[in-house]
């Protein structure tokens, strides 16, 4: 099981609306999630509640500060930019 440290980035997609990923702290990787449909749909809301919430963890899109989200997963691999992890364990899990 690990456990990643990962913020919130956002950019526009080539359509010019706003989408977000999670990337890792540590290595700024982006952080690709392996999971069932319905789990990926509650980590999409999730991370959406992180904007709604702005003011009690404004830092939550920062690499640099203190504010993250943890994942706690099995680690499936790693490549040059993506770290690819799956939540369909029943021990997986995220937080603020």
């Amino acid at each position: 099981m690990e456990k990643l440290r990962c913020y919130i980035e956002e950019y526009q997609n080539k359509r010019v609306a706003l989408c977000a990923q999670l990337r890792d702290k540590a290595s700024n990787s982006r952080i690709v999630i392996l999971s069932d449909p319905c789990r990926k749909r509650h980590l999409l809301r999730f991370m959406s509640a992180a904007k709604n919430h702005i003011d009690i963890m404004p830092t939550i899109f920062d690499r640099n500060e203190t504010d993250s989200i943890v994942i706690c997963s099995n680690l499936q691999y790693e490549e040059s930019e993506n770290i690819i992890v799956s939540l369909d364990s029943s021990s997986a899990r995220y937080l603020y």
